[in-house]
């Protein structure tokens, strides 16, 4: 069979295609869930699951976790240590199944499933329904996602109003309708409601397009020079209540969290240590914060989540002025967690299992066929290559795992697909 008879049979078929692999995507993920109830007081979940629980039952936006804010219990306990949205989500979810469980991890499935769907979607904006039939099967099969919706967090809701805010993104290049810039704005301002590193996303996304399409001349047919700017906008005015929010409590304004400052510290604190890069787990994390906190009183006194972020960040600046050259090899020894999650499981006393291998072998041929996507792509693919060098930039910088990586895999498999077709085109003219 010829590349034009497939192509001419997944376009005549695409509607069933794309059901049947939802309906894998779905089935496959309902199978891990019941082998593997939800565990509020994992290391993942716990946190989250503090605030839920709080504005679940009206007790305000309020967490306290001693390994990541140190004097909390001298506090009145308001927070920023979660983003909002999923808080939000989850805390409605409690509340209308009386905190089932699976509920939690059922809603994880939901915008598990909306992301192949509109990875789908992206893929067709992008090429053919081909292009985004294999983009959608390379996502339901993305092995990572299994331990994602297993766990209470905001990573795979970002991932789908980041795939949904792309998918805008490209509407808004073809078409120019300000609908779509107002959308694309709309969308990664929940993104970064739900994981704040989606701005990093973002930023470049609309500074790279504009820069692109006024030094093409093509910004008079794309809605004007005002066009992006509408997204910036919107983006501002969704984010701003959790902005203001911050300025009220803290003081200070800011999109994203206060653990910033906590992980830039424990993930660099090893760079004056002489031991070899590696990730800094939970148990290495908490002998250093105990020594901080010894050695600096101000972590001893009842100052906001903010503050106690201001003082991680100095504590960690220090250190790595002090041993930049360490700093340096810990961020590119950091790629190696941030795509392949190797060196993370031991640190949290777990061995490597059958799945994490398969994951570092999806994760190889995933990154291969995403750098041919970039050599052989057009102005898009790169623009959105330089995006994810910017969203990896910054966790290689601070600390890095697989998981930090979800709400941009979505993009990355696409482009993969499109690095797939490169080699093996499937595509006919009409498809």
């Amino acid at each position: 069979m010829n590349r034009f008879k497939i192509s001419g049979f997944i376009g005549n078929n695409y509607k069933t295609l794309i059901l049947l692999n939802l309906l894998f995507l779905i089935v496959l993920d309902l199978f891990v869930i019941l082998q593997r109830p939800l565990d509020l007081s994992d290391g993942v979940s716990s946190t989250w699951w503090m605030i839920i629980k709080n504005v679940e039952t009206g007790n305000g936006y309020k967490a306290c976790e001693a390994a990541y804010i140190p004097n909390c219990d001298i506090t009145d306990q308001t927070t920023a240590i979660r983003e909002p949205l999923p808080v939000f989500v989850f805390a409605l979810v409690g509340k209308i199944t009386n905190d089932l469980p699976i509920a939690f991890q059922l809603s994880q499935l939901v915008f598990n499933v909306l992301i192949c769907l509109f990875v789908f979607l992206l893929g067709q904006e992008f090429g053919s329904r081909t292009l985004g039939l294999i983009a959608s099967v390379i996502w339901a099969f993305y092995l990572p996602v299994l331990h994602a919706i297993l766990t209470v967090n905001g990573d795979l809701m970002a991932g789908f109003f980041v795939v949904s805010g792309l998918l805008y993104f490209i509407r808004a290049v073809k078409s120019g309708k300000l609908k779509h810039w107002m959308f694309l704005g709309v969308l990664f301002g929940l993104a970064v409601l739900s994981r704040s590193s989606a701005a990093l996303i973002f930023i470049p996304l609309v500074v790279g397009s504009t820069i692109y399409l006024w030094k093409t001349d093509a910004l008079p047919t794309h809605g004007g020079w005002y066009s992006p700017l509408l997204a910036i906008v919107m983006f501002g005015l969704v984010v701003s209540p959790w902005v203001v929010r911050n300025e009220i409590v803290f003081g200070r304004p800011f999109w994203g969290t206060t653990l910033v400052g906590y992980n830039l510290y424990r993930h660099n604190v090893i760079v004056a240590s002489g031991t070899l890069p590696h990730y800094v787990g939970p148990d290495e994390a908490y002998d250093e914060l105990e020594k901080l906190v010894a050695r600096t009183p101000e972590l001893r006194t009842p100052m906001n989540e903010a503050q106690v972020d201001i003082v991680f960040r100095r504590e960690a600046r220090k250190l790595i002025f002090s041993n930049f050259g360490e700093y340096i090899g810990l961020v590119v020894f950091r790629f190696l967690p941030l795509w392949f999650n190797i060196g993370v499981r031991d640190q949290y006393g777990q061995t490597m299992k059958l799945l994490d291998y398969l994951i570092i072998v999806q994760q190889i041929l995933l990154l291969i066929a995403f750098l041919l996507a970039i050599w052989r792509g057009d102005w898009r693919l790169r623009l959105l290559a330089l995006c994810i060098l910017f969203f990896m930039i910054a966790y290689l910088a601070v600390g890095s795992q697989l998981r930090y990586m979800i709400p941009v895999m979505p993009v990355i498999g696409l482009m993969s697909a499109i690095g797939i077709h490169s080699i093996f085109p499937l595509m006919g003219p009409d498809n």
